[in-house]
């Protein structure tokens, strides 16, 4: 599977969330981030990527990521 790129998610992240940078994201309520990183995640962007554009700490990600798959 190729790699998506930074623009592609964030392209991503606005389509999910309705925001457009990790500043806004921050603002948004938690179940509204929950939702968009549930969204990214199942349209193949990385922890790591998901972290890296939202602001978001690399363990929450894992942490969301995980219990949206169990």
């Amino acid at each position: 599977r190729q790699r998506m790129g930074d623009d592609e998610a964030m392209a991503l992240l606005k389509a999910a969330s309705g925001v457009a940078s990790s500043g806004a994201f921050q603002r948004l309520a938690k179940e509204d981030q929950r939702r968009a990183v549930s969204e990214l995640s199942a349209r193949g962007s990385s922890i790591r990527q998901i972290a890296r554009i939202t602001g978001l700490s690399k363990g929450v990600v894992e942490a969301w990521r995980a219990a949206s798959i169990g």
